[in-house]
């Protein structure tokens, strides 16, 4: 992981598709959903995208 990455961002691009499910299109949140969710922020992560 590359050192400038910000853990908070991490957490928002993890939990951000989640709260959308949830809250803007009451759809329901699967593990799979989160699963996904969390993959995307860790290559995002890695990419130094965040």
């Amino acid at each position: 992981m590359p050192a400038a990455v910000d853990a908070h961002e991490v957490i928002r691009a993890a939990v951000a598709p989640i709260y959308y499910r949830l809250f803007v299109t009451h759809e329901p949140a699967t593990a799979a959903d989160a699963d996904r969710a969390a993959d995307a922020a860790l290559a995002a992560a890695r990419a130094g995208i965040l």
